[in-house]
């Protein structure tokens, strides 16, 4: 028969050497991590934010950190390929590496499509809930004594988001959109 199914070390190595080479290179990577996993579940505990700079009046106020987690349970994805040995002997323009390049690739989209899920559906969908039960875009998570936190902002918090809805945003309007938002965030 002459087929292996994508069991040999160097061809692994082959797709292991160039999915590490496209890591760094994508937006996942600015608003995610990645994790290391050998379970069927993980337990990932952090902790909670530095406070906030205030002006020194008398001693210090030292706050303690939160203790958070979440448990995320694995779920198993696979793409396979067979490979003629024939292939392996004959293949003088290097169409195997290009085709691991790919299943690289496609591994890459298919975190870049989790994470779009989770993020479409951050405002109503149970693959869109955060660590505290609510969904990730949501108007009232609270934590101890934090008081509500929001990032579900609106045109009532950012007036420049009141735009209109027929068509797509004007630059203008998208600008002043997202430049409202970031100053909305860091007031």
């Amino acid at each position: 028969m002459g087929a292996g199914k994508l069991s040999s070390r160097a061809i692994m190595g082959m797709y292991f050497a160039r999915l590490e080479q496209m890591t760094g290179l994508s937006w996942m990577d600015g608003i995610s991590t990645l994790f290391p996993s050998d379970q069927g579940s993980e337990e990932y505990a952090w902790l909670g934010q530095v406070p906030a700079m205030r002006e020194w009046l008398g001693g210090r106020h030292a706050k303690g950190f939160r203790e958070n987690g979440i448990t995320v349970i694995n779920k198993h994805f696979e793409a396979s390929v067979d490979i003629l040995t024939k292939w392996v002997r004959r293949d003088k323009t290097g169409q195997i590496n290009a085709r691991l390049a790919e299943l690289a690739q496609r591994t890459l989209s298919h975190w870049a499509s989790l994470l779009s899920t989770l993020i479409t559906n951050g405002t109503g969908s149970a693959s869109g809930l955060c660590y505290d039960g609510q969904y990730y875009f949501d108007d009232d998570h609270s934590e101890g004594d934090s008081g509500t936190q929001k990032n579900l902002i609106t045109a009532t918090e950012v007036t420049a988001l009141n735009v209109g809805t027929a068509a797509a945003p004007t630059a203008g309007e998208a600008i002043s959109a997202i430049l409202g938002v970031i100053a909305y965030m860091l007031n």
